[in-house]
Parts: structure tokens; sequence; C-alpha cells
């Protein structure tokens, strides 16, 4: 079988965290993995495609199922 291709915790380290502003972050965005909203003050994390998600959640993904954004497969 051909191992599934991921990130170690180094490179997910380097896409960027923000917190949750009303700046960045509309009322009724959520997380497309977990399918919960964003809290004020809480942290998401940007990929290189602009896509937002909870550190927790993308940092799971990108370890253990794919190096690639869960919802248009860019890496």
């Amino acid at each position: 079988t051909v191992p599934k291709k991921t990130l170690s915790k180094q490179q997910i380290s380097n896409y960027p965290l923000l917190t949750v502003t009303n700046d960045n972050c509309s009322a009724d965005k959520q997380c497309m993995i977990c399918l919960s909203g964003y809290t004020l003050g809480a942290k998401m994390r940007r990929l290189p495609c602009l896509h937002d998600f909870h550190p927790e959640c993308i940092d799971a993904w990108l370890q253990h199922s794919s190096d690639r954004c869960p919802l248009d497969n860019l890496n």
C-alpha cells in the first residue's frame, strides 16, 4: 500500500493561527470538519488556500489523513 501524505506537527505549525474576531469571522461561519461554529476570542488555523478550521480539527486531519485541505484538496 502507498503511505498517506501527511504533515508533521512542525510543518503544521507554519500555518498561521488567528484569533476569531468579528472582522475575520462571520457569525454563521463554522469549521467544516466538526461543523461547529467559532467562538469570539478562540483560535482558528488558516491554510494557504485561505480556508479556516479549528486547530484541533485541521491539525488532526493534516497529521493523520492528508496533507491537503479537506474542502478544495489544495496544499
